[in-house]
């Protein structure tokens, strides 16, 4: 995640999401009591944790590693040089659109719109944010 934290957390997955995953694929987390966050899969394991309850994941937010494993050992190693959190490095590395939060705004831009068709997501995004309140 995003955060300066100095562990990673696990989170359960059912089955066909355990093997759909990969490492480097963003997830989107529930944190704490009301936040979502867009977390990096780090690794696959069946050890459940100790100390708290693991909660299952929102949603899988990519088709394939938005990151590779190079890069993710690239970043491990800049954690330990410069004495950071992997979340520092991934919130420095990463354009913050691949960085949604649960505080994020989206806004419709009103000057541009593609003349292309819009996948179903896309469509669904945008009809969100075309019906949204501003706050």
């Amino acid at each position: 995640m995003p955060i300066p934290l100095q562990k990673q957390f696990t989170y359960e997955v059912s089955r066909a999401e355990a093997d759909f995953l990969s490492p480097g694929m963003r997830v989107a987390v529930p944190f704490g009591k009301s936040k979502i966050f867009t977390a990096l899969v780090y690794e696959k394991h069946n050890k459940p944790p100790t100390a708290y309850e693991a909660k299952e994941i929102h949603q899988i937010l990519d088709e394939s590693p938005l990151i590779t494993e190079p890069q993710l050992k690239f970043w491990e190693w800049i954690s330990a040089y410069y004495m950071c959190s992997l979340g520092e490095v991934m919130r420095a590395s990463l354009p913050s659109f691949f960085l949604l939060e649960s505080e994020t705004v989206i806004r419709r831009n009103d000057q541009t719109f593609p003349n292309t068709e819009l996948s179903e997501d896309e469509r669904a995004i945008f009809s969100a944010v075309q019906h949204q309140t501003a706050i």
